[in-house]
């Protein structure tokens, strides 16, 4: 997605704002994914497909044309290579909490929200972030409403006196994870002479024995 941000003292009291940006946008045949105004009416900011962005600034610079010119509006701010994640439900109009939690779960991934926009219907909630973050922000949020589990697979090479060590502390957190929804598994250990592997998590209460008898060589 590409977010454009239209802003200036002109702006203010102006009315027809948000038509002329739909109507431009219909003219260049460019759907409007997403818009947001702020309160102060001081800015207006729209996300259009990427491959759409060109198009969508040509658009905007001959419809805001003698606006620019004259200073009412400032230069058209264009961010690009952006993604929407949306939270919709019949349950946000009666469950508290959810934006926050949606919003909790994306600052815990360091995820930087661009902007906001809510439906009038409050069945929706939408934010958009950096495409980079698309995928990362749809996994956490899903773990906080949801609270699927968040797999950690772990693997350890070397099990001597450190490396066993870790595998007696891994074994004792496991509980204590999973109450978290947290899934942790340690699906592979080796050391100098074999290797034990199991994509679904070893048994850490006899991985010892299992390795000993392992026959795939490291």
């Amino acid at each position: 997605m590409a977010m454009f941000s239209v802003s200036g003292p002109g702006m203010k009291g102006m009315v027809g704002m948000a038509a002329r940006v739909f109507a431009a946008m219909s003219r260049a045949r460019i759907s409007v994914v997403l818009i947001t105004q702020s309160s102060s009416e001081y800015s207006i900011s729209f996300c259009v497909p990427q491959s759409d962005c060109v198009r969508a600034e040509r658009a905007m610079q001959e419809e805001f044309y003698l606006e620019l010119k004259e200073g009412l509006l400032e230069p058209l701010a264009v961010t690009e290579r952006l993604a929407i994640i949306s939270v919709v439900g019949d349950g946000m109009r009666t469950l508290r909490g959810i934006s926050a939690k949606f919003f909790a779960a994306l600052a815990r991934a360091n995820i930087n929200i661009v902007a906001i926009a809510q439906g009038s219907s409050e069945r929706s909630i939408s934010v958009v972030v950096n495409n980079d973050d698309a995928t990362t922000g749809v996994r956490v949020t899903h773990q906080m409403l949801f609270n699927t589990d968040q797999v950690i697979e772990v693997f350890v090479i070397g099990v001597g006196g450190v490396g066993g060590a870790l595998l007696e502390q891994l074994k004792r957190q496991q509980s204590w994870l999973k109450n978290k929804h947290i899934d942790l598994r340690v699906c592979g250990v080796a050391n100098s002479k074999a290797l034990l592997t199991n994509v679904h998590g070893l048994n850490l209460e006899n991985w010892q024995e299992e390795l000993a008898q392992a026959k795939e060589a490291v």
